[in-house]
């Protein structure tokens, strides 16, 4: 009677010898696609080292490798889930290795508190398996080690994201300060006859976790020069811009009408610190309040060539030549007008910082960066529409509606290198983009016939701009 194995054994089908496996690239080959690209903690990076040494106490000498930047002020710089990595080159076989991150922000004023929290504390023993050498080989003894950041850290039941190194302090009642630090420190235990002496050594490094936008920016490619990029895209790409609309209201002994102010920004309201944001703006209103505003536009805000242009071409229910002569009379002109009387019309970038500490909310902002406006004049058509040479009835001047169209560009001032962060209810930063219609000064509100405007729209600052590359090669 045969065994059992022998009739498993028959019973098994016929190996065959598979397919080699295609031979893997990390490079895109030719008729692939690189749809996305992740970071992983063991991917390529730079080589740069980093190298620090003390002479004190025992003498030690650590350097660091594959570093994700260029030293910046002689401080290594990591990114999220940076490798930190090196060698430790000291007579003892046994050293403690320290990575941390510490968080202290503050607030001022009546209730003044302070809270510093640990974000990063990672410890850990480095010992070497051969004893300790002497001479010129001494160097070839090091104790390596490597260590990956964490993304995140426990701040009581929650899991909130390590905050980038940054030192932001705005005093003043109320007042607020952050500050976020990094440091690798060996500690170094010396045994003598009566206690142990340990010393510490310390190497400040900082965190900057990157991101940039998802899709790029609009920009004059393809477009005809001198022709205005929103112009151009508005009516074939209208996704492109994002819109936002407020009012600004008249006093009523001043008998104009509210103006309604519209600004479009690119839609994806994510950019990098490094990008020039384009913007336009539109006020609509009737033509006396139109006028009157533009009378009254401080000089900084445009050139006065341009506000002359802009005038006669806009506000054209006079003739051409009436317009031109008003200019010339110094109707608009700004010679000999107090700085009081003016409006400023500007267009900034703007940090808020919120720090919450001991039930209580303290939010300071301050500006980071100032736009530029180019006043625009009208299409011909427009201009030719409302010329009341070209039109068939002439309109009641005071209920026409025009336009005053610009176009501007923003960017972050070059000493900006940390975008917006949320650390839980610690300490928050966020960014606007500020539309003003205002005098410089408060006090001279009264003076005005407009009311304040301010136009506030949320967006995100980044480290990096859009690329088709992938950010961790």
């Amino acid at each position: 009677m045969p065994s059992t194995t022998q009739s498993v054994a028959s019973s098994l089908p016929n190996y065959s010898v598979s397919a080699p496996p295609p031979d893997y690239s990390a490079q895109v080959t030719e008729g692939e696609e690189l749809l996305a690209a992740t970071h992983t903690s063991f991917s390529s990076r730079r080589a740069d080292s980093y190298s620090r040494s003390w002479d004190r106490g025992p003498g030690i000498r650590v350097v660091l490798r594959e570093l994700n930047e260029d030293i910046v002020d002689d401080i290594p710089v990591y990114h999220q889930r940076g490798l930190i990595c090196g060698t430790i080159y000291q007579d003892n076989v046994r050293n403690t290795l320290q990575i941390e991150g510490k968080l202290k922000f503050s607030v001022f004023g009546n209730n003044s508190h302070t809270r510093t929290v640990k974000v990063v504390d990672e410890c850990y023993e480095l010992w070497s398996r051969s004893p300790p050498q002497v001479g010129p080989s001494a160097d070839s003894h090091g104790i390596e080690f490597s260590s990956v950041l964490p993304t995140t850290f426990r701040d009581g039941d929650r899991s909130v994201p390590i905050p980038p190194s940054h030192e932001i302090s705005l005093m003043g009642v109320p007042g607020v300060y952050s500050q976020c630090t990094y440091a690798l420190k060996i500690l170094v235990v010396t045994r003598g006859p009566l206690w142990n002496k340990t010393q510490s050594f310390t190497i400040p490094f900082k965190y900057r976790s990157r991101s940039r936008p998802l899709v790029p920016l609009v920009t004059n490619e393809g477009i005809q020069p001198g022709c205005p990029i929103f112009h151009a895209t508005i009516k074939s790409a209208p996704e492109v811009w994002f819109e936002t609309l407020s009012i600004l209201q008249t006093k009523t002994a001043s008998g104009l009408k509210p103006v309604e102010v519209q600004i479009f920004i690119p839609s994806g309201r994510t950019f990098g610190l490094a990008d020039t944001i384009p913007f336009h703006t539109q006020l609509t209103g009737t033509s006396p309040s139109i006028q009157k505003l533009y009378t009254l536009l401080s000089p900084l805000s445009a050139s006065a060539e341009y506000r002359a242009l802009q005038l006669s071409q806009t506000l054209s229910a006079q003739s051409t030549a009436d317009s031109i002569s008003s200019i010339d009379r110094g109707k608009y002109s700004v010679v000999g007008r107090s700085d009081r009387d003016y409006i400023c019309f500007s267009v900034t970038l703007t940090r808020q910082v919120c720090v919450e500490l001991k039930d209580q909310v303290v939010w300071k902002s301050f500006n980071i960066g100032k736009g530029v406006l180019h006043p625009i004049p009208p299409p011909f058509e427009l201009a030719m529409a409302d010329n009341p040479f070209f039109s068939d009835s002439a309109e009641d001047d005071s209920k026409r509606i025009v336009n005053l169209d610009s176009a501007g560009e923003i960017q972050c001032w070059p000493d900006i290198h940390v975008g917006h962060f949320n650390v839980g209810d610690n300490v928050q930063v966020k960014d606007f983009l500020v539309v003003q219609i205002a005098p410089s000064e408060k006090s001279d509100n009264a003076r005005s016939p407009f009311l304040p405007l301010k136009m506030a729209i949320p967006i995100f600052l980044v480290t990096d701009s859009w690329s088709e590359q992938p950010m961790f090669p």
